[in-house]
């Protein structure tokens, strides 16, 4: 993976049209808030969920998500997918998100999470496909998560 400049230095990072750097919502805690002013190379992401099981006695871990929420219902719900999904991509954070889970062997997805948790629209990363699901849905999704679905036709 090429890093096009230093991600880690707060003031190389990307600002948008609004001039706000490229981070969305504020920081989940002091740690947070702080680890963002480290810079000199010394990168760092918090990946909002490991899903691991206890296969045979052992942990492993089966998906790797990261998470962004939303008010619903999305209006333009093909532009507003693209759009989160290349603010994710933009600073490297897809990027980190699939080396881990390539690291562990299991896939990849982004979730964008309605923010009553009645609504998942799920992206694979490896392939950027989507798919919706209710709340219903979504936990049967994560029951059935084994690890077994980075080649494989599963979401």
């Amino acid at each position: 993976m090429v890093v096009p400049r230093d991600w880690s230095d707060p003031a190389q990072r990307v600002v948008n049209a609004h001039g706000s750097k490229a981070r969305i919502g504020t920081a989940k805690s002091p740690y947070s808030e702080w680890r963002r002013t480290v810079g000199h190379k010394c990168y760092a992401n918090d990946v909002d969920w490991i899903e691991w099981r206890s296969i045979n006695g052992q942990m492993t871990v089966v998906a790797v998500i990261d998470t962004s929420h939303y008010d619903g219902p999305m209006m333009n719900v093909d532009g507003y997918r693209a759009n989160a999904l290349a603010r994710f991509n933009r600073d490297g954070q897809g990027d980190v998100h699939r080396l881990v889970a390539e690291q562990f062997h299991v896939p990849a997805y982004f979730v964008l999470v309605q923010m009553d948790c009645q609504e998942f629209h799920v992206c694979r990363l490896h392939t950027e496909e989507w798919r919706v699901m209710s709340e219903t849905v979504y936990r049967e999704w994560v029951i059935q998560l084994d690890g077994s679905t980075l080649g494989g036709v599963k979401c």
